[in-house]
């Protein structure tokens, strides 16, 4: 009875790890979509760059997803900043700008845990993260038609 108890044991382990892993993979390549996107010239090149981006950081680190999403959306961040070449939409106050925009990165993945799904660990998992990148201007990302 006490090796099954250990073996038990060590395959919840291994679960708990996994989903672990998962989790963090799928955060390290949502931050680095974000990063692709926002350097990218426009939307759809954000989006498609995005795409390809986490799909490669997920292979690369041997993540399994039975389902991927990646989803991008432009935002724009609270707050102002300073900008010398204030146009259109400025703040109340000279030299400050309008709020920069962002890129944001959901990415979901579904990881099967079928194989250690005997103790007591559901059958798969969906990891969901979230990252922001600032959109690169000075290299080609636009910023509002400016």
């Amino acid at each position: 009875m006490g090796a099954f108890c250990q073996l038990l044991m060590l395959l919840l382990a291994v679960g708990a790890l996994r989903l672990t892993a998962a989790s963090g993979e799928v955060s390290a390549a949502a931050r680095a979509g974000a990063r692709a996107a926002a350097a990218a010239g426009d939307p759809v090149a954000g989006r498609l760059a995005a795409e390809a981006v986490v799909g490669e950081v997920l292979a690369d680190r041997a993540i399994a997803c039975r389902r991927l999403t990646v989803d991008t959306s432009v935002i724009r961040l609270s707050g102002s900043v300073p900008d010398a070449g204030a146009g259109p939409g400025v703040g109340p106050d000279p030299g400050i700008g309008p709020r920069p925009l962002a890129v944001e990165v959901r990415v979901s993945c579904l990881v099967d845990l079928g194989d250690v799904g005997l103790v007591g660990l559901p059958g798969s998992h969906t990891a969901t993260r979230s990252a922001r990148d600032v959109l690169d201007v000075f290299r080609g990302g636009s910023r509002g038609g400016r």
